[in-house]
């Protein structure tokens, strides 16, 4: 079953440029082959406050795609120099 998952974490440093944010990970997603598309949201001041990506994953269960997601999204992250932190938001429903 495929499921389209929308996952946010909070960006865990002020000051970052959501533009740069999202080339990385556009770019470390399409190096990987991974369906998903940068989703950040931003401040009144232009930083980002939120990391995201929205992500067509195949999976048995909700859980399994959301757990799949966010391993992503973490390694992105990390792989791209991006300070993460806790989850901010997730949603989930059948692609």
């Amino acid at each position: 079953m495929n499921w389209e998952v929308r996952l946010e974490l909070e960006a865990s440093r002020a000051g970052l440029d959501p533009d740069v944010l999202a080339a990385h990970l556009a770019q470390w997603f399409a190096a990987q082959g991974v369906a998903a598309l940068p989703q950040l949201t931003v401040t009144d001041e232009g930083h980002a406050e939120t990391v995201g990506a929205n992500f067509t994953l195949s999976a048995e269960t909700p859980g399994q795609a959301l757990d799949e997601a966010m391993r992503l999204l973490r390694e992105a992250a990390a792989d791209s120099a991006i300070p993460v932190g806790p989850l901010y938001e997730a949603q989930l429903e059948r692609a």
